[in-house]
């Protein structure tokens, strides 16, 4: 189980939207690394970092493994459609689950991939450098997390279509 927080009443009037959030995070855990625990993440409102959402390391021990993060989000973000917020949560939870099993992490103002399945370590700074579109969508992190956001997401649905049949068979075996 994650531990989900949000902050600055980022989803105040949206209670549906806050259910679905930690649903979606915590079968986000299921479905990619069951293994790693103790993970903690706050969702926070920030329109300073120029991303509908990203995500952070917070967590005290600093480098590889965290636990603890934050994925910041835009008030733009939250003015989406419903499927869209959580195709852009799932997005952020592939990093979190990246940083947390040490194949993404900051070192020195440069992100480092230890990519374990061809055994390759790329170093790129970050620090004061602006990446071109096609830049950004060419780092493998965020190749591996495009690629997984949507079937998140699709998991998410399914997951959330058979329980709402369950309840209402449930439901209409109790009225009989």
């Amino acid at each position: 189980m994650i531990d989900v927080t949000f902050c600055n009443s980022v989803f105040f009037m949206q209670k549906e939207l806050v259910k679905d959030v930690q649903h979606l995070i915590n079968e986000t855990g299921n479905y990619l690394n069951e293994s790693i625990s103790d993970i903690t993440v706050e969702i926070i409102l920030d329109n300073s970092t120029g991303y509908e959402a990203c995500v952070e390391s917070v967590d005290a021990n600093e480098g590889m493994w965290p636990r603890d993060f934050e994925i910041r989000v835009s008030r733009s973000l939250l003015e989406q459609e419903h499927s869209v917020i959580l195709t852009a949560i799932a997005h952020e939870m592939v990093h979190v689950y990246q940083h947390a099993e040490g194949r993404l992490y900051q070192e020195n103002g440069s992100f480092i991939w230890n990519d374990k399945l061809d055994n390759n370590l790329e170093c790129i700074p970050y620090e004061g450098v602006k990446f071109s579109r096609s830049e950004y969508f060419a780092f493998p992190w965020e190749r591996e997390a495009y690629g997984l956001e949507r079937a998140l997401y699709e998991h998410f649905r399914e997951l959330q279509d058979k329980e709402e049949f369950f309840n209402k068979i449930f439901s209409e075996l109790c009225l009989n």
